[in-house]
């Protein structure tokens, strides 16, 4: 059943269960968005806000013991309901990002368009603050 993402320990442990099964590591404190969708032991999806009328869908993550069909369902509503957040929101611009042959297809079957191949680069500040 979709609900929404609550950042309490049962939903963060779930979700660094499935990053951890996926092989990307701990989820950091604080990385994820207030606004995000869960369907209980099978996806989730989150929608990160910029202070611009764009918004941008990331952090899609499946239980990869899950079937493909339930993840494929389970994608389907956490994309519908991040979506319906966007507009409520006033969100007039879309972004998606993702490195998933099988997400870049899904986009497009609703209707995202190909801005081209960028490279995502990452500085953590905390880091680079202490090394000055």
């Amino acid at each position: 059943m979709l609900r929404p993402y609550v950042h309490n320990d049962a939903d963060r442990a779930q979700l660094e269960a499935w990053y951890l099964a996926h092989g990307y590591g701990h989820l950091r404190p604080g990385e994820l968005p207030a606004t995000g969708f869960l369907v209980e032991g099978v996806a989730a999806g989150f929608l990160y806000r910029t202070d611009s009328d764009t918004v941008i869908l990331e952090g899609f993550i499946t239980n990869p013991a899950a079937t493909a069909a339930e993840r494929y369902q389970a994608l389907e509503q956490v994309h519908a309901a991040l979506v319906a957040a966007a507009k409520q929101s006033g969100a007039r611009r879309l972004l998606a990002l993702t490195a998933d042959d099988s997400l870049k297809q899904r986009a497009h079957e609703h209707g995202f368009a190909s801005l081209g191949m960028f490279e995502l680069l990452e500085l953590d500040l905390q880091a680079a603050e202490a090394k000055q």
